[in-house]
């Protein structure tokens, strides 16, 4: 059965009856992309008058072609459609194809005769059902220059390849047009010597007349930074620049709800939640997050956080912080230390211990029912403070309580359940064989997971 066609089955219904089964075929349309090429004398992508169409000169001793790149690798491979551009300067290639059409430019210059490169961008055509021809994809050939070098580690971070600092070559390099750091289906790339894989960590990229920017897109999630090259292409002359891989340095860790508030995790002590806490440098050392320009992590559901620092030198110091996203910063039942890293690519790995939430709450004898402790006041120990769950009024069985100390503190430890913010109602009883006694109205708190809330019940003489 041919492309775009279908077959028809004979079946056999559950009845018995003869049926009709229709299997239809994956279909590919057949797309046609044509046009021609000129020489942009002015490099702005729109031919003029003045501007000819290409044609080859037994001078330059040039040959230029054209190919459909289906697997999108930059490289021309034998099944690929390909065409020497005509005397005239005209193209026309067709595919099989269910997807968008890229249509690039191989060509090679005779370097004695000519010392100026051609540059042509890629042109991309999107087959549909209405649509699969496309006439007029008129392809500007400019000047330009080649761009090459390589890759490497740049252990100490010095720019330069030294002869302890290895290469790496599974990326591509791509021309930035527009110079977001994403990398377009229009933009031309290279691999590195290669079919995606390969090792080897040199490349060659030609790019257009003026300022521009080369970035690196690997293939894989790694540690590193690799900063784009920003460059002047000046016709005649050829560039060499390389990629300066900088290894991160990490800092990672678990960490946990301190239940028992020793710094270290124990048995039964759970890890926080997906994004619970957000853990940052704190390069300046004044405890705000600065979004910008220190790094950061929030735990994900395994209470893991893993933050890279891209800081050029590795003497530096800093303290890691914590806060609660988005609210506001935390402290840690762990030790906190300073960290110092003496290389690039170090990983340093600490543990961190949260207590959970808690309330604290204070009971006083409220003479001037402020709700605050002022002169006059007086703490009242004994009284029992309990978190009314069904909110009736009455302390039942099963409800958390506990009794005031001297000054009149009670604190209630792990009282969330989950990792979401509660609202809880608290009351209190109280009563003593001299004082009459009446409580106020229930306090109603909401509680945050790792923070602590405090409230004041004041209790005023009857």
């Amino acid at each position: 059965m041919g492309k775009g066609t279908s077959a028809l089955v004979r079946g056999q219904s559950s009845v018995g009856s003869r049926a009709w089964i229709e299997v239809v075929e994956p279909r590919t349309l057949l797309a046609t992309v044509s046009g021609m090429v000129w020489n942009d004398l002015n490099n702005d992508g729109i031919k003029q008058s003045r501007e000819k169409w290409f044609s080859l000169e037994d001078s330059i001793a040039a040959q230029v072609g054209l190919w459909i790149d289906l697997d999108g690798n930059g490289k021309q491979n034998g099944s690929e459609p390909y065409q020497t551009l005509s005397k005239e300067g005209t193209y026309s290639l067709s595919a099989d194809t269910a997807g968008p059409i890229a249509v690039r430019m191989a060509y090679s210059i005779d370097t004695t005769k000519q010392t100026v490169g051609i540059y042509a961008p890629v042109k991309v055509v999107v087959p549909s059902a209405t649509q699969t021809n496309f006439p007029n994809q008129n392809i500007p050939m400019r000047k330009a220059i080649v761009v090459s070098g390589e890759m490497f580690f740049d252990i100490n971070a010095n720019g330069t390849k030294d002869t302890d600092e290895t290469s790496r070559g599974d990326a591509i390099v791509y021309y930035d047009a527009d110079n977001n750091g994403v990398r377009a289906p229009d933009e031309p790339f290279t691999p590195f010597s290669g079919p995606l894989g390969y090792t080897n960590s040199k490349f060659q990229i030609t790019v257009p007349e003026g300022p521009g920017v080369l970035r690196v897109s690997t293939f894989e999630t790694i540690d590193y930074t690799v900063p784009p090259i920003n460059y002047t292409a000046v016709i005649g002359t050829n560039q060499t620049k390389n990629f300066a891989i900088r290894p991160e340095m990490v800092v990672q860790g678990r960490i946990f709800k301190d239940v028992d508030g020793n710094g270290k995790r124990t048995a039964g002590e759970a890890y926080v939640g997906a994004g619970a806490v957000r853990a940052w440098l704190d390069f300046n050392n004044d405890g705000v997050w600065n979004s910008d320009s220190e790094p950061s992590s929030a735990t994900d559901a395994s209470g893991n956080y893993h933050i890279l620092n891209r800081k050029t030198s590795a003497k530096f110091g800093v303290n890691i912080r914590f806060r609660l996203s988005p609210t506001k910063p935390i402290a840690s039942t762990s030790r906190l230390q300073r960290l110092v890293f003496k290389t690039i690519q170090e990983t340093q790995t600490y543990n961190f211990g949260f207590a959970p939430a808690s309330v604290k709450v204070r009971v006083i004898k409220d003479l001037d029912s402020s709700k605050t402790f002022t002169p006059g006041d007086s703490a009242l120990q004994g009284a029992v403070v309990y978190i009314d769950k069904n909110r009736n009024g009455v302390l039942n069985s099963g409800e958390i309580t506990a009794t005031t100390d001297v000054d009149g503190f009670v604190t209630f430890k792990g009282v969330l359940p989950t990792e979401d913010p509660k609202e809880l109602t608290i009351r209190v009883r109280y009563s003593t064989t001299k004082n009459n006694h009446t409580t106020d109205d229930p306090i109603v708190l909401t509680v945050i997971p790792l923070e602590q809330a405090n409230t004041v019940f004041g209790i005023k003489p009857k």
